[in-house]
């Protein structure tokens, strides 16, 4: 028991090849729950369903209430303090649960997404629905279809979640405040308003200040505003120092900091840029080359317990091969997907998904050291 309590603590045990003595004792279980979820699925069948024992599991990890007895999904006790942990915890609760609106309300208050696993009706509740948006704006997706037109959910689920916009109704996409609101809380949200503001340089250029891809949905005429290039530019430039000589180059970092740039410096900047990404791509390529590995992985300080990986994929003929940029999370299986080359790459290519990911607001500190830029 010391031994495997040990090495539970190290991160090298694993209950499913446990003998029958450890998966029936709490202690080893609930150290192994501790660490993941998905162990509880192999303790014995006795400790499944002892409901202080999965009182004391569900309470720290909620969503484990899925290898509870079938028994104990109908304590409310138990599922109560499951959803409060988790709100997915509502999946797997008896279907009765799905139409208790105290153990609803307590599911969406933790997730919004839990709303999809709620009885139907409840997709029609404005309170249900209101408290759902607030944690998850995406979850309107799942609302009643009569919510998806109401302006008092939508404008707080697009305050939430700017994607949100995607799944309101189609008045909303015109409706200036609406737009404005969602495109402030993320920038790629022009993918779904009307087209007339795609043409709007005021609702344009508050997207690229957002998120630097937002151009890619803006009207073709913005593509090449010099206004607009430069917020693009402008936003995420001082973050893309690669190269110690760029970091202390006097011109680059005047042209940053002024505030009214010429057109002769807007040129500089945008040639500095795309230097800097060639310098991140080819530095980038030639690890890969060197690597007896297909991946990359950085920590990322400012995002906690998360990981960059760069992968390489299938060298085919002529150097060419699939990159991809995904962000995961530690202890987990969980990849975030954030770039993707498609198809037979070359360094071009792998340049493009590296300007990708820093327009999206990844960020560069040093050369081949990467991390998510947190919004102020």
């Amino acid at each position: 028991k010391k031994k495997a309590l040990k090495q539970i603590k190290a991160g090298d045990f694993s209950l499913e090849d446990a003998d029958k003595k450890l998966k029936a004792d709490k202690e080893v279980v609930l150290a192994a729950v501790k660490q993941d979820g998905h162990a509880l699925e192999y303790a014995s069948k006795k400790l499944k369903a002892d409901k202080k024992f999965i009182l004391d599991v569900v309470k720290q990890t909620g969503w484990a209430l899925e290898y509870a007895d079938n028994s104990l999904k109908k304590d409310k006790q138990i599922v109560l303090e499951a959803v409060k942990n988790s709100g997915h915890a509502l999946e797997h609760s008896a279907n009765s649960f799905k139409k208790d609106k105290q153990v609803v309300l307590e599911a969406v208050k933790n997730n919004g997404q839990a709303l999809q696993y709620a009885d139907d009706s409840f997709k029609k509740d404005k309170q249900i629905v209101l408290e759902a948006v607030k944690q998850d704006g995406g979850t309107l997706q799942y609302a009643n279809d009569s919510f998806k037109k109401d302006k008092q959910i939508v404008l707080e689920a697009v305050k939430n979640n700017g994607r949100a916009l995607e799944h309101a109704g189609n008045s909303f996409k015109k409706d200036k405040q609406i737009v404005l609101e969602a495109i402030k809380q993320y920038g790629g949200a022009l993918e779904f308003v009307d087209d007339s503001f795609k043409k709007d340089k005021q609702v344009v250029l508050e997207a690229v200040k957002n998120s630097g891809h937002a151009l890619d949905f803006a009207d073709d005429s913005f593509k090449e505003d010099k206004e607009i290039k430069l917020e693009v530019v402008k936003r995420n430039l001082a973050l893309y120092y690669a190269e110690k000589n760029s970091q202390k180059n006097p011109d680059i970092l005047a042209i940053v900091n002024k505030e009214q740039t010429s057109d002769k410096e807007r040129v500089k900047l945008l040639e500095a840029f795309k230097f800097l990404v060639q310098q991140i791509a080819k530095g980038l390529k030639k690890d890969f080359d060197i690597g007896e590995d297909g991946a990359l992985d950085y920590d990322i300080p400012s995002k906690k317990n998360f990981e960059l990986v760069i992968t390489r994929d299938s060298e085919g003929e002529n150097g060419q091969y699939n990159i991809t940029l995904d962000l995961h999370e530690y202890d987990s299986d969980h990849y975030e997907q954030i770039a993707y080359s498609g198809g037979g790459s070359e360094l071009s290519d792998f340049e493009g998904i590296i300007q990708d990911f820093i327009a999206n607001g990844g960020r560069i500190e040093k050369m081949y050291h990467y991390f998510v830029k947190e919004k102020k």
